[in-house]
């Protein structure tokens, strides 16, 4: 059975609710279609770095890249991955 990547390009994070398995993350599509991602966790310090982590993306506006492949997900900012990838002494 073959198993597709989806892939969202510059969703922002508009919502994030937490308990004590893990974060629901609300993110819009620039077209302003609305979806929700759940993480899990079963160690509270990775949740609560991943917690800081997606709250400053969401208080920044930072457009993000969601990236799924059967019951796994990650949110990525990949303009700052990218940036930090190639800003040794490159120029533009």
């Amino acid at each position: 059975m073959a198993r597709h990547i989806r892939l969202r390009q510059d969703v922002t994070i508009s919502h994030i609710a937490h308990d004590d398995e893990g974060l629901k993350v609300d993110v819009s599509t620039p077209n302003g279609h609305r979806h929700w991602i759940r993480f899990f966790f079963d160690d509270h310090h990775l949740l609560s770095d991943h917690l800081a982590t997606l709250r400053r993306w969401m208080h920044l506006g930072t457009p993000l890249t969601y990236l799924s492949f059967g019951t796994e997900g990650a949110l990525i900012d990949d303009r700052a991955w990218f940036e930090s990838v190639f800003s040794d002494g490159v120029e533009r």
